[in-house]
């Protein structure tokens, strides 16, 4: 099976220490997408709202992103992909505390 791993948007890009610690969470789920094989789905520009949630807009984004992870799984992941063909996906977005950077 396809496991999809989304990364976060930077709800306040303009504040900078929240625009550094999204950064560092992206760049961690990285490596735990290379390291378990995992596809991993980077949603930088999503559009969201005053209260950090992402707009119609913004989800519409998200969806173009996942749907084609899943038609395109190379172009998301450079490793091969871990299911056949046509085996279909599921969406995983796992959610930690990391230590303090």
């Amino acid at each position: 099976a396809q496991i999809i791993l989304v990364g976060y948007t930077t709800p306040v890009p303009l504040i900078p220490c929240w625009r550094s610690y999204f950064n560092k969470l992206n760049k961690f789920e990285k490596q735990i997408a290379k390291t378990y094989n995992l596809t991993y789905v980077a949603i930088p520009n999503t559009e969201t709202t005053l209260d950090v949630h992402p707009t119609i807009k913004g989800h519409q984004y998200i969806a173009n992103k996942l749907v084609n992870a899943i038609e395109n799984p190379l172009s998301t992941n450079t490793a091969k992909p871990p299911f056949p063909a046509g085996s279909g996906g599921f969406f995983l977005q796992y959610v930690m505390r990391p230590e303090p950077f």
